[in-house]
């Protein structure tokens, strides 16, 4: 058959037969398409169907429909002014969705079906990712100082200390032989565990510097090797006696802790986000079963990016923290697009479509947006990858399992699920909740569209002023690596490092490594002669306090008879020279500096120990933490503009390509940019400068993390283009069907403001509870993450893209080479 398309006064007319054959047939893919799109071009689209849909024209839509049975149709489209590329990619969505959406219904129960296998696999399997995951993974591997670890490592694999063992008495003093005899038997357990770590103690030294001013407390420096997790789960099993205080910190205990918060991070923070979303959802909703089902596929969400993460930990390492990335994202997101999916469903129904053309519509428009946003989040996300740091390359790669998931799971178990559950999605309602309709739920945000178009410039630059104000601490921001500082207050390992800074100040003495592989054997004169040349041209460096290695640990002796020294192994001070500073042909040189290890000075006296040049055939590897720093910021740096490119990139194209436009996305980057610096800027103000550190429970530092900054960029980035899609989209679709600007704006604040603020509040929620977290990197990721997604959907999306939107005109939509008719 074919239909003639009638004038545009009778268009709408045309809508009830085809409407008949819909209802008639809810299979008949093609009539429930051309049904819905001559009401849209008719300008009887409802007042629910806005909030972030796939804006495309009538003639995009209905001509591939029936261009093969009308040959009005065909002249039709001989006449668009669209491109034919831009037509071809609209047919290929449309077939897709329409496809989607009749296999959805038509096979809902098997669907259902596989989302349990699904589920339950996830939870047999991915339930357990964290046995998967590593820590640490903050290092480029290719840097100095990474190289330098692993040099130090091999060569002298219990110089570092992996725990120190604090043990206290109140009874008796360290000099006393009660003391003694029960540390010694403490430490002749440790030495008997099967990893035979080295330890070091005030007995076997005889150093002062082991003990306290009050001499009620002294330590023990034990270096591992192999599983050292395994070791200090034996030591600490080990050490727990009745009369001494005895608590294990170091670098290994640390990690250990921090990985163990990680994983009872999860389950307590979604005690707290669930219950607040689960009220907030009846409240949008205003029926249990309606919200309950954004809830069923987070959680959904979360458990199958968590299996699917494990399965990618067989072929690449994977951070720990990207498991709290994970999290955010698989429930914060999938929320957010069940919520856009349901609130189209129930508008469908309740304009009287049947369960089918509901499930159709919601597909093709909701699942349009749906299937948009997370491929720009995802994209975005992507653009970690080119960071060679495997802590943001796990996060990159985690973030976008989580949005893929998020989206499969809403675009085919959601869509199940409303087939099966039909008109009774209200079951449960809620009957004291007062139900508004549409048109006085979006009355509020028609007189701010209204107010914004009106007076667009003042609006705009109020708005840029509150953002830049917002922003202008950041312009004072301090970096420096996560210290022993960021962990709780309750882990011992920061109980240690805080005891031995307080109780023992003869090893208040930071140290910068270098690790020296001479050509000629070590015990040479020659070699002992450069080497003496070299410590000589350390310690003539600023900010220096003084160099500790070979020649200057010995008695003043000549290089000749340093060498004669370490020959003779029968000396006893060889051994402790050799364990000290010797490892095979290379030697430790350990430069003590004033100041604090992130200051600029420190800093600066790194990059001047590796400007100073190594005796001829020999190589210096520099390292510690102030060289992690240095090297860590100056990876950041190199690999920032790769990120940056590949997320305004992607971004640019995916909005392009939606849009139609070459001035909305570049205005969208814009504008992304500048609500993520007062989001950065708040975050300095906060955390570096130590404002509501009693409310939010954190130490300050005085720095910021420097990966952080570049890992909330990543995800909001994403987050804020996904909101840029729900409003942009809706303008575009009232611009086409009026052609008229201001109208089209507020109209768009109006059918957007509501879903882009309660998904940008639930969102919030999601994000705020991981800034409950103790760990200070997640806190700070948390309340990061939370402010700008806060300042986009309240700041910018309502106040400064209408109002740009409104300035710029019809020049929102020009497209070089555009085909006019």
């Amino acid at each position: 058959m074919w239909i003639r398309i009638p004038p545009s006064g009778a268009v709408e007319r045309c809508a009830y037969p085809l409407r008949s054959l819909a209802n008639a047939s809810p299979r008949a893919a093609n009539v429930s398409t051309a049904h819905y799109v001559v009401q849209r071009n008719a300008g009887a689209v409802r007042a629910g169907r806005s909030s972030g849909e796939r804006s495309s024209s009538f003639l995009a839509v209905i001509i591939p429909t029936l261009s093969r049975y009308s040959p009005i149709a065909e002249s039709h489209a001989a006449r668009t002014d669209r491109q034919e590329t831009q037509d071809n990619w609209d047919n290929c969505i449309n077939i897709m969705f329409r496809f989607l959406a009749r296999e959805t219904y038509r096979l809902r129960w098997l669907w259902l079906l596989g989302g349990v296998i699904i589920l339950a696999v996830s939870i047999w399997y991915g339930v357990n990712v964290f046995a998967s995951l590593k820590d640490g993974g903050i290092d480029e591997p290719s840097s100095m100082s990474a190289r330098e670890a692993r040099l130090m490592a091999e060569k002298f694999p219990r110089s570092r200390a992996s725990l120190v063992l604090l043990v206290t008495s109140k009874s008796w003093t360290t000099d006393q032989s009660e003391f003694q005899d029960r540390f010694l038997q403490l430490i002749s357990k440790i030495e008997k565990d099967p990893s035979r770590p080295s330890v070091l103690t005030y007995c076997s030294t005889g150093s002062p510097n082991f003990v306290s001013r009050d001499k009620h407390s002294t330590f023990a420096l034990i270096g591992l090797s192999g599983n050292q997790d395994a070791a200090y789960l034996r030591i600490r099993q080990a050490t727990r006696p009745a009369d001494l205080s005895v608590r294990i910190g170091g670098p290994v205990a640390a990690d250990y802790e921090m990985n163990a918060e990680v994983e009872k991070d999860l389950p307590r923070l979604g005690a707290i986000s669930v219950p607040v979303l689960a009220v907030l959802l009846v409240l949008i909703f205003r029926s249990l079963t309606a919200a309950a089902l954004p809830l069923l596929i987070g959680a959904m969400s979360v458990l199958g990016a968590f299996t699917l993460t494990r399965l990618v930990c067989h072929f690449t390492d994977i951070s720990i923290f990207a498991a709290n990335i994970i999290s955010l994202l698989g429930l914060g997101l999938a929320i957010d697009y069940s919520l856009l999916f349901v609130s189209r469903f129930r508008d469908e129904l309740s304009s009287g479509e049947s369960v089918a053309n509901a499930v159709a519509t919601s597909v093709n428009t909701a699942g349009a947006s749906i299937l948009l946003s997370g491929m720009t989040v995802a994209l975005s996300l992507l653009g970690l990858l080119a960071f060679p740091e495997m802590f943001l390359r796990s996060m990159g790669i985690g973030g976008a399992i989580a949005v893929a998931v998020a989206v499969a799971a809403s675009l085919t178990i959601l869509p199940a699920l409303l087939s099966v559950l039909g008109r009774k999605i209200d079951w449960l309602a809620i009957p004291f909740l007062y139900r508004r309709t549409a048109q006085a739920s979006s009355r509020g945000w028609r007189a701010l569209g209204t107010f914004v178009v009106r007076w667009p410039v003042p609006v705009l630059v109020a708005s840029l002023a509150l953002v830049l104000a917002a922003g202008y601490p950041f312009l004072h921001i301090r970096f420096a690596n996560p210290g022993i500082g960021s962990l709780p207050e309750g882990f011992a390992a920061r109980q240690v490092d805080e005891a031995i800074e307080r109780d023992f100040p003869n090893n208040q003495t930071p140290e910068i490594d270098v690790l020296l592989t001479l050509q000629k054997p070590l015990t040479s004169p020659a070699s002992m002669s450069a080497l003496n040349d070299y410590v000589r041209s350390l310690q003539s460096l600023p900010n220096v306090r003084g160099v500790d290695s070979l020649t200057t640990a010995a008695p003043p002796l000549s290089a000749d008879d340093l060498a004669a020294l370490l020959d003779d192994r029968d000396d006893p001070r060889v051994s402790e020279l050799s364990a000290r500073y010797v490892g095979g042909d290379t030697t430790l040189v350990a430069v003590n500096y004033t100041g604090g290890a992130g200051d600029d000075s420190t800093q600066a006296l790194v990059r001047a120990i590796r400007s100073v040049r190594p005796p001829s055939g020999s190589a210096a590897l520099v390292g510690g933490e102030t060289a992690e720093l240095v090297d860590h910021l100056a990876s950041l740096r190199a690999h920032l503009p790769a990120a940056i490119a590949i997320i305004f990139f992607t971004t640019f194209v995916v909005l392009l390509l939606s849009l139609s436009s070459l001035v909305i996305p570049l205005k969208a980057i814009a504008l992304n940019t500048l609500s993520l610096s007062a989001a950065f800027g708040l975050m300095a103000w906060i955390f570096q400068e130590g404002h509501l550190h009693s409310l939010l429970r954190f130490t300050p530092g005085g720095a910021l993390d420097p990966t952080l900054p570049v890992l909330i960029f990543a995800i909001a980035f994403g987050l804020a283009t996904d909101y840029e899609v729900f409003l942009v989209s809706r303008i575009k679709e009232e611009y086409e069907r009026t052609g008229n600007n201001t109208e089209a704006v507020v109209i768009g604040v109006e059918k957007t403001g509501g879903i882009i603020t309660a998904a940008g509040l639930l969102l919030v929620v999601v994000v705020a509870a991981f800034g409950m977290s103790d760990i200070l990197s997640m806190k700070e990721m948390g309340i990061g993450l939370a402010i700008a997604v806060f300042v986009d959907a309240a700041i910018v999306r309502t106040l400064l893209v209408p109002a740009a939107m409104q300035l710029f005109g019809a020049a929102n939509w020009w497209l070089p080479f555009r085909r006019r008719s």
